[in-house]
């Protein structure tokens, strides 16, 4: 298995990289209703097997459906550690010089 899910978007220091010979646009994942969904669970099954399906009840985020072999990727990924002690300089040159997204800058207070 490699590092990245099949068909996956890797949006690093350099933005959106290519994989498996495709370019990938970042997305918005599909959105249902827990009614739409109960009623063409078939459809969001198989949408699922190529993207994360979101899944709302009363216009709340409930439940995301994946494949399995997505969901392995995404729990194998939360375990790997890398150390900036052990990261190439370029890499950390590129951090350095990386500015936050405006529309992100409330993330800023966090930090506080």
């Amino acid at each position: 298995m490699s590092d990245d899910p099949p068909g996956a978007v890797v949006a690093g220091l350099h933005g959106i990289v290519q994989r498996r010979s495709i370019w990938l646009k970042v997305r918005a994942l599909v959105q249902t209703t827990s009614l739409e969904f109960r009623r063409n669970f078939g459809t969001f099954q198989h949408q699922a097997q190529c993207e994360p399906v979101e899944i709302t009840h009363y216009g709340q985020r409930a439940l995301v459906l994946m494949s399995a072999e997505h969901y392995e990727w995404l729990t194998a990924a939360a375990k790997r550690r890398h150390r900036t002690v052990n990261a190439p300089q370029v890499v950390l040159d590129a951090v350095e010089r990386a500015e936050m997204d405006p529309h992100q800058a409330a993330l800023d207070e966090l930090l506080g």
